[in-house]
């Protein structure tokens, strides 16, 4: 998938390409009508915004971080699955790391594309064994990561990096420490995104399919607008089309099995 600037929408290609929008026009409350009359000129089927929630609308425009939710929820071309990066789910941890944020804050974001958004699928990145971190405040960011549910999160191990400011601190986290830590918020990202699947099932969801099945004939993969993974079984030609289909069963393979 392609990351652009909202200026470019008018260069996308063909109807049915599924595109990631970068943050960069957050704060400008005009982006939405701008994107919805870019993305209608082209005939561009589905938008899925990168970023939703703006570090600065959340600190200082919270009314106009509603009302952004609400405009983007009005247009049909965007898509229901949103990445806000998060990184740890502890406060201490985020003045660290120096983010300009909370989790207080943090949380009001999903709480507006909740609101706004039937199901919306919010997915995270997380960085654990980051310089300083004690067990108490991993356990901060667990409970956190518990209590909002998200869909999916990304999980990752801190690594050193010469020339920066955290490479610096101390004390440095031992490598079986940040296994161990990886490995919980693994399991936990697995069983919330089995959840949240297994809601969706018996829906009928739009799926863009993208390519056929390695291995499987006759079978197809593709994702919803919600970027759920979908297999569906037709002896059509359906590679690059948009059909509608009834989410069925969650398969082992991380697939939701889907039937026209």
């Amino acid at each position: 998938m392609k990351v652009i600037l909202v200026e470019d929408v008018k260069a996308l290609g063909k109807k049915g390409e599924m595109v990631n929008v970068s943050d960069g026009y957050a704060r400008n409350m005009l982006f939405p009508k701008k994107l919805a009359l870019e993305a209608s000129a082209k005939n561009i089927n589905d938008l899925k915004l990168k970023k939703a929630h703006d570090e600065k609308v959340a600190k200082e425009q919270l009314a106009d971080a509603r009302a952004f939710a609400e405009e983007l929820a009005k247009m049909e071309k965007i898509c229901p699955h949103f990445h806000l990066s998060l990184q740890s789910g502890c406060d201490a941890t985020l003045a660290r790391m120096n983010r300009k944020y909370t989790t207080e804050e943090y949380e009001n974001a999903c709480s507006i594309l909740r609101k706004n958004f039937t199901h919306p699928a919010i997915t995270t990145d997380v960085i654990v064994g980051f310089p300083g971190e004690t067990e108490e405040e991993f356990e901060e960011t667990r409970k956190f990561l518990e209590e909002i549910d998200l869909y999916e999160m990304h999980v990752f191990k801190y690594s050193i990096r010469k020339g920066t400011k955290a490479a610096d601190m101390k004390p440095q986290i031992n490598d079986q420490i940040k296994a161990k830590r990886s490995n919980v918020l693994l399991e936990m990202s697995k069983q919330h995104q089995k959840e949240f699947e297994t809601k969706q099932l018996g829906m009928v969801k739009e799926v863009l399919i993208e390519e056929k099945m390695h291995g499987k004939d006759h079978y197809y993969t593709g994702h919803t607008k919600e970027y759920i993974k979908v297999a569906l079984y037709s002896e059509e030609l359906l590679e690059n089309k948009i059909v509608k289909v009834k989410l069925r069963q969650i398969l082992d393979d991380g697939y939701v099995l889907a039937e026209c």
